[in-house]
């Protein structure tokens, strides 16, 4: 299912009139629904765990962060590696929908896997459906014919403002299969906001699963610049340097099984879709050498019901992935804290499983003192296999050298994220589900 224009609610929200700059742009946020697809694996306690899928899952985060350490880059010939946000006060959607009446449009949720919502592309506009992702920095769009993408995407040679380039793009994953093509650029747009000349990869080469399925399309980074493997600047944070968001922010609500009204709203937060207040955490880089490539903030460490289990570590917020994945200590010391837990059997190192018919205790990361938990339902990713007495959890361990987490769907679901270029933070409040 294609999302209709329609479909996608855009708030438009006047900059003030400065009188030495009488053509400064409309300042806008919007609202883009998101519906969640399967691209990995369910953690859902009803449905057993998928082996295969989360060994894809794991390849796929063992290449997104290998040498976490050394990815500081010098700046790019254009400069693309640092792009100056204003801090902005966070602007509640919510507030202007009040004045004017204006509403949102929530999409229907399947299976806790991903999450996905419309994009367009090319002159005229070809739609597509894009699986926004902050864990990464690269738009990735399958093009027309490519070799092993299992269905036909961006046509090409119908867009009068496609730009190819000769410059070669390849992502290499864990298990040998890769995404190839080349850098492009063309007109891209979600909701109302566009990018003119918007650099991407044009993938013409698939040799994995990415988009076999069909369940979506198209690849938007939301990390910063810095991690770019085609070197080009992200799509949001291109907006923020043409000045065109309400606030220098996006922000996701995700939804969790079946429930309707996973969001995305960039340039605004949307209070209707959490409680109480706001807690922002700075950023840091201690994880990639201090060079800001991740929307990563730090953890005092994980308890286990209000026990600390770990020490401390970097947290990476990642769309992107289903599932959690730490430091192969920080895992053992975290299931050694729950009654019952004992290695996966017959799965790999840094997996472990509990039994099915316990209480599972409060599992929870502490950021500044605070706890933020993870809904038990969440954390439960369901019997080892089918008609198995334990169930796997939905932290996993592995094998990395730099102490960071990879902080997952598993643990979104459960709070509402906000990201702040501007004020070079991190926002997390209660999800209201």
């Amino acid at each position: 299912m294609i999302l209709p224009t329609s479909a996608i609610t855009t708030v438009l929200l006047l900059a003030p009139l400065v009188a030495t700059n009488p053509t400064q742009p409309q300042r806008q946020a919007h609202v883009i629904p998101i519906r969640q697809q399967r691209r990995s694996f369910n953690t859902s306690p009803d449905t057993p765990f998928n082996a295969v899928a989360a060994r894809a899952e794991r390849n796929k985060v063992s290449n997104r962060y290998a040498n976490l350490a050394s990815k500081k880059r010098s700046l790019g010939p254009e400069g693309r590696m640092e792009v100056k946000a204003e801090a902005i006060e966070p602007f509640d959607i919510q507030s202007l929908k009040k004045r004017q009446g204006s509403g949102t449009i929530s999409l229907n949720d399947n299976g806790d896997v991903a999450y996905a919502g419309a994009l367009t592309v090319g002159t005229p506009a070809q739609q597509l459906t894009a699986d926004f992702d902050t864990g990464s920095a690269d738009l990735l769009i399958p093009t027309e014919n490519c070799n092993g993408c299992g269905a036909t995407f961006f046509n090409t040679a119908q867009s009068s403002t496609f730009h190819p380039s000769s410059q070669p793009f390849t992502n290499q994953y864990g298990d040998g299969s890769q995404e190839s093509g080349t850098v492009a650029s063309d007109n891209v747009a979600v909701g109302g906001l566009t990018v003119e000349y918007q650099a991407f990869a044009a993938i013409t080469q698939e040799s994995g699963d990415y988009g076999a399925n069909g369940t979506f399309t198209v690849l938007m980074g939301m990390a910063f610049p810095a991690d770019s493997k085609a070197n080009a600047t992200p799509f949001v944070f291109n907006l923020v340097s043409l000045h065109s968001l309400t606030s220098n922010l996006f922000s996701f609500y995700l939804a969790r099984g079946n429930n309707t009204g996973s969001e995305l709203c960039i340039g605004c937060t949307d209070s209707s879709k959490y409680t109480g207040d706001v807690a922002y955490y700075p950023l840091e880089a201690s994880a990639t050498n201090g060079t800001q490539t991740h929307w990563s903030i730090a953890a005092d460490g994980i308890t286990v019901n209000g026990q600390n289990a770990t020490q401390g570590l970097s947290c990476i917020m990642d769309t992107g992935t289903t599932a959690i994945w730490v430091p192969l200590a920080h895992a053992q010391a975290l299931y050694a804290s729950i009654p019952g837990a004992t290695p996966a059997p017959g799965q790999p190192n840094g997996y472990y499983a509990f039994p099915c018919n316990q209480t599972i205790p409060e599992v929870a990361f502490v950021l500044g003192g605070k706890p933020f938990a993870i809904d038990a339902r969440d954390f439960n990713a369901g019997p080892v296999t089918e008609g198995s007495d334990l169930c796997m959890g939905a932290i996993f361990g592995s094998a990395q050298a730099v102490n960071f987490a990879i902080v997952g769907d598993v643990f979104l679901k459960n709070w509402y994220s906000i990201y702040d270029a501007g004020g070079k933070r991190v926002g997390l409040a209660k999800s209201n589900q």
